[in-house]
């Protein structure tokens, strides 16, 4: 084969099969299969999934706790599609559902203790929201970063008032699982996603070190114990 034809033929069998993603993250794309671009940055994916599985296999007759494991589980499948192949679709099936999750987060936190009647208003403005969100992040070019406004609003909402909940309350439990979460979550976004997207280049000594994998167990264990947190302040309105 001409030594120009093969270095331009695809090194996975991905390439080329649809638009790539808009984000290309710093590990080094198919170096231990063809078959799966980032290789630790997917098979790190797969904690989600198995955490969001044993947390729905847990809860699964409490209805607004089975969704969240699940929406988790699903996180972790479309983050693996993602990483796994790094085409467009792929992308959104990791980012679309973050977004989703997190609305679902923020209706469970704003209506503890109460049934889905009482919360329908609050439901119908966040599916408009998402619906919006939506076609912004399919028909704008900075899609990437609506997603990150977005997804941070969300969290930052998530986090004020969990924070303000908990300080608020005499509960061991709620202190408790708030801690792990956050430092799960944003201990790695600190140590990890950050430095590894934003301050370091990609040829940093520090990039050997599978960062975002990293990134994907913490915030996956942070998502899981919040994910709890939110049970035990669920119950904790319920016995009030």
């Amino acid at each position: 084969m001409d030594p120009q034809a093969a270095q331009a033929a695809p090194r996975g069998v991905w390439e080329g099969l649809a638009a790539p993603a808009t984000v290309d993250w710093c590990e080094e794309n198919y170096v231990v299969t063809p078959y799966v671009a980032e290789f630790w940055n997917t098979t790190s994916s797969m904690w989600m999934c198995v955490l969001g599985a044993w947390g729905a296999a847990r809860l699964a007759s409490r209805r607004r706790f089975l969704t969240l494991f699940s929406g988790l589980a699903l996180v972790g499948i479309g983050s693996a599609a993602f990483h796994g192949t790094l085409l467009r679709p792929a992308q959104a099936l990791d980012e679309l559902p973050m977004v989703f999750l997190g609305m679902v987060a923020v209706w469970v936190v704003a209506h503890r203790g109460r049934e889905f009647a009482d919360g329908v208003r609050v439901a119908a403005a966040l599916t408009v929201y998402g619906l919006v969100f939506a076609v912004a992040y399919w028909t704008l070019p900075w899609a990437f970063t609506v997603f990150l406004a977005v997804y941070g609003g969300l969290v930052t909402w998530l986090t004020l008032t969990s924070l303000k909940l908990t300080f608020s309350a005499d509960d061991p439990r709620l202190q408790n699982t708030l801690a792990i979460a956050a430092t799960g979550f944003f201990g790695t976004l600190l140590g990890c996603w950050i430095p590894e997207h934003v301050i370091l280049p990609c040829d940093h000594p520090a990039q050997a070190l599978p960062l975002h994998a990293l990134w994907h167990l913490g915030a996956g264990t942070g998502t899981y114990a919040f994910i709890l947190w939110m049970l035990h302040a669920d119950d904790a309105a319920r016995a009030a």
